[in-house]
């Protein structure tokens, strides 16, 4: 029941997730007020889960009987890659009319959550580079990001405060350890046009390349649970 036994926290998937996280407090605080055992479960979507994560690393879990994640993107996806360089009408088209790729772009390159969706140093230790140059060098995180701020394969660049926020975000998060809660992480494994790989060619054209995961999150990412 909406109230009692179920509460839902929306939030506004553009801003920073540290922020948007704080929406948790108040309402897992009512959740565990009503609960009979002191104790609640979070069901944490995509983006969500990252939110949820904030909540405990700030919060700790002690109030938490189970944290279920569902395809969220630990670890970030090469997607967001795609929308801020070139932009993504995410499949959305209803009658032939959608979302204009070059306006999500547009709109995009100011938007802390996207950089936060981008893949961070656990993704390269974990997976390896997603980026080649057009010498068909593969790219570190550091040499990535330098990339996507003054590469001369672009012919645009994004915000370096907000890559090297993102950054901040990530070295934070990533290595989060439960400490009493019971996880449980849904994966997706099938969908084999997720993006996993840009190789560039001279004229600052990409390959995009697909790896395994969920249509969006690479398994590599949604599986990062230490």
């Amino acid at each position: 029941e909406l109230g009692k036994d179920l509460f839902v926290v929306p939030y506004d998937w553009r801003l920073d997730i540290a922020s948007s996280s704080k929406e948790l407090d108040s309402v897992v605080s009512q959740a565990v007020s009503n609960s009979p055992t002191s104790k609640v479960n979070i069901v944490a979507h995509s983006m969500g889960g990252l939110l949820a994560k904030n909540y405990l690393i700030r919060n700790g879990d002690s109030n938490i009987n189970k944290i279920i994640f569902a395809g969220t993107p630990h670890l970030g996806a090469p997607k967001a890659f795609n929308l801020l360089n070139w932009g993504d009408d995410f499949d959305i088209k209803f009658l032939g009319l959608g979302l204009n790729k070059n306006k999500a772009k547009e709109i995009g390159q100011n938007m802390p959550a996207v950089y936060e969706l981008l893949t961070s140093r656990g993704y390269f230790d974990k997976s390896g580079a997603y980026v080649k140059d057009d010498n068909g060098i593969d790219l570190n995180y550091d040499e990535t990001g330098q990339l996507l701020v003054s590469g001369e394969l672009l012919a645009d660049h994004r915000n370096a405060s907000l890559l090297a926020r993102a950054d901040e975000f990530h070295q934070t998060h990533d290595s989060w350890i439960p400490q009493s809660a019971n996880v449980y992480n849904l994966l997706g494994c099938r969908e084999y046009d997720t993006i996993g790989y840009f190789n560039f060619e001279s004229d600052g054209s990409a390959d995009i390349n697909s790896t395994t995961g969920d249509g969006t999150v690479p398994l590599a990412s949604a599986e990062h649970i230490p």
